[in-house]
């Protein structure tokens, strides 16, 4: 079962703020993925939604959760016959369970204070397409994932001071490591994080991070 939440994650490379989801009575994982992947094109294309992210819960039930008007915030779902890609009638029924099928996919469209979010697919585990889930680097450093958590919670201005207050990394090994996922492809070009970034960071924190770094004498950025 699940119910999902949108909150802040942190900001683009325009200083833009992304909104990512919130998981609460759930153990199912958020793929963080595009529009533009094998079966989800269509299955935005068939509810209108236009946008670049979108998020995918593999899980057998969906219980429907915010199908009315609560100021600016409500969820509208619909359900899709992946294999015909036809729309199933789904009553807006508030709290109701929808089990899925092998060939059903249940979307939810999300305005919460006025502002539209990620589209939702939920899905059967089964139904799940290698595309959508890249392959998690296990071999990341402790640094690199500090600048990957700062980079999902911090403007740019921000990061390098951010981190270094928190988990008490130099501006040099900062940068070595912003270099080192950019050419692996967690960070873009402009320094921002990417879906596979996003992905391998998870809900991951700079403060639970710092829990992790052997004691070392703190050095000022820079050194």
């Amino acid at each position: 079962m699940v119910r999902i939440y949108f909150q802040q994650i942190g900001y683009d490379a325009e200083g833009e703020p992304q909104y990512g989801i919130r998981e609460t009575h759930t153990v199912n994982r958020v793929i963080h993925t595009t529009r533009k992947q094998p079966l989800l094109k269509d299955i935005s294309d068939l509810v209108g939604y236009t946008k670049r992210l979108v998020h995918v819960i593999p899980c057998d039930s969906v219980q429907l959760l915010d199908t009315q008007w609560e100021g600016t915030t409500r969820v509208r779902y619909r359900c899709v016959n992946i294999q015909t890609m036809e729309m199933i009638p789904l009553p807006q029924k508030e709290g109701a369970t929808v089990r899925l099928s092998l060939a059903m996919a249940v979307v939810a469209a999300t305005v919460q204070e006025g502002r539209e979010q990620p589209l939702t697919v939920y899905i059967r585990q089964e139904n799940l397409r290698g595309a959508w889930v890249d392959m998690q680097p296990d071999d990341l450093t402790w640094s690199d994932r500090v600048v990957l958590a700062a980079t999902k919670a911090f403007k740019a201005t921000f990061r390098i001071a951010e981190a270094h207050n928190i988990c008490a990394i130099g501006e040099a090994e900062y940068k070595l490591s912003k270099q080192r996922l950019q050419d692996r492809g967690l960070l873009d070009s402009r320094g921002a994080i990417t879906i596979l970034g996003l992905n391998t960071i998870g809900a991951t924190t700079l403060h639970e991070l710092a829990l992790e770094r052997d004691p070392t004498p703190h050095h000022s950025p820079g050194k």
